[in-house]
Parts: C-alpha cells; sequence; structure tokens
C-alpha cells in the first residue's frame, strides 16, 4: 500500500537468523568432515588392496618359476604341476574384484587420485543415485613396486555383484552422449569391464613374446606383428607364426618355428 512501511526486524528475529545460519554452518562443516573421514578411510582400504594384490603377484610368480623348472626338467622332485595354466587361472578368476568393476580409462597424469575420485564418485551420484546402484568402491589402477606404485591411466568403479555392474554398463554404452566423463583437460573418459588379472597377465605374455621376437630379428627387416583374436592369440613373422598362445589354458604361450629357442 502507498506509504506503507517494512517494519524493522526485532532482536528476536534477528537472533532466530543467526541460529538458523549457525545450524546451517555445522551442518556443512559435518558434511566436509564426514567426507574427509570417508576419503580417508577408502585410501586406507586401498592401500591395504594395493599390499594384498602385490603379495598375490609374488605369489603368483614362484609358482611360475616352478612350472619352469618342472618344464626344464620334468622328472625333478618337489615341482611338479599340471600340463597348463588351466586351474591356476580358474582360481585367480574366482577370487577377481573385477567382475564386480567398471574401468573408468583415459585419466590424465596431472589428475590426482582425489581429482579422480570425486569424478567418479560425482558421476554415480548424478546419473544412479538409486540405492540399488550403491557402489562398494572407488579406485585407481596403479603399476610399479610395491614401494613405488603410480598411477596409470585408469580408475575403476566397483558394486557390489556383477549384475548391477552389468546393468549400469549396458545403460552408459547405450548412451554415451548422456552418461559422460571427463578427465581434468576436458577430454572424454571411457568406460568398460575390467580386465581381469589373468587377462592381465596373458596379455603382458604376449607382448613380451613380441618384444623377444623383434629383438632376435632386429635390423633385418622383419614384419613381426601380434594378434588378439581368441581362442589362440599369436605372434607373426612376415606372416609365419612365431608364437601361439592359447588363451583359456596359458598364462604365458609356446614359441615354435625358428623362434622355439626362445623362452619367456
Amino acid at each position: 500500500m502507498p506509504g506503507s512501511t517494512v517494519p524493522e526486524p526485532t532482536n528476536a528475529d534477528l537472533m532466530n537468523k543467526l541460529d538458523k545460519q549457525s545450524e546451517l554452518m555445522t551442518a556443512l562443516l559435518s558434511a566436509v568432515a564426514l567426507k574427509e573421514d570417508v576419503r580417508a578411510a577408502q585410501i586406507e582400504v586401498e592401500e591395504k588392496i594395493d599390499a594384498v594384490d602385490t603379495k598375490l603377484g609374488v605369489r603368483l610368480d614362484k609358482v611360475e618359476s616352478r612350472m619352469d623348472k618342472f618344464e626344464a626338467n620334468p622328472g625333478a622332485k618337489g615341482v611338479a604341476v599340471e600340463d597348463d595354466d588351466t586351474r591356476l587361472i580358474a582360481m585367480m578368476d574366482a577370487t577377481d574384484r573385477a567382475f564386480q568393476r567398471i574401468a573408468v580409462m583415459g585419466f590424465d597424469n596431472k589428475d590426482t587420485e582425489d581429482f579422480r575420485v570425486e569424478r567418479m564418485v560425482s558421476f554415480m551420484q548424478e546419473h544412479f543415485p538409486e540405492d540399488k546402484y550403491k557402489t562398494a568402491y572407488v579406485g585407481h589402477i596403479k603399476r610399479g613396486p610395491h614401494d613405488k606404485r603410480v598411477l596409470t591411466d585408469v580408475g575403476f568403479i566397483e558394486f557390489f555383484d556383477k549384475e548391477i555392474r552389468d546393468e549400469i554398463l549396458k545403460k552408459i554404452q547405450a548412451n554415451k552422449a548422456k552418461f559422460s566423463l571427463k578427465n581434468g583437460s576436458g577430454n572424454a573418459l571411457t568406460f568398460n569391464r575390467a580386465r581381469l588379472k589373468s587377462q592381465s597377465k596373458r596379455y603382458s605374455s604376449l607382448m613380451r613374446a613380441k618384444d623377444l621376437i623383434k629383438k632376435k630379428y632386429e635390423g633385418q627387416g622383419k614384419k613381426i606383428e601380434h594378434t588378439t583374436e581368441l581362442p589362440t592369440r599369436t605372434v607373426t613373422v612376415n606372416g609365419v607364426t612365431a608364437f601361439t598362445q592359447d588363451y583359456k589354458s596359458q598364462f604365458k604361450g609356446t614359441f615354435c618355428g625358428d623362434c622355439a629357442d626362445l623362452h619367456l
């Protein structure tokens, strides 16, 4: 109304507003503290998982060493081993959490661990807030000795079961424009099933075999290629097979032909 004035706030009104602002600030500080506590706990869990993975890797190397000794001397006492790696592969896969993980690939070297976790956690909160999509763990793939582990370009989101992982991944891949996520440089990250440890082990053997064959024919102008087609991967020299690896039954593989003298 013309000439009307807004009443001055009373001391009681001002105190009520201050109390509400104080409550809000307390809630915000509690949220920040909780987030920091969660991140600290996550880092501790990640370090423990890294330690376990390293120990498993050492044990696997020992098993392979015994297998190599047996191949060199099948009659040696105390080094008995099966004809192939099928059982060992099955044991690794049975306990591999990669079945429940989505790999997030393409992070920059400058992207810190905290930055990566924040991106992946925010992504899940924005696109999959439902309780059934709750994540079990968000982490990173690292490489190198236990005391010198370094980040790769791959992070991962782990779920409580494989079915939820598959459901979410299917949604993401069906609508990549909607479910987009970028690294610190603004480049798009990609989503896929996480690689199993047994898969990584086999691929590493394939690449080491290729490197050995390259070294053997260094300077000779040979065309050396590898294939990853299943069930048998190969390395060829001018189109001739020099190495084979049965995907289901071999961690390493077999050199053949003119490369039969090579060993991993």
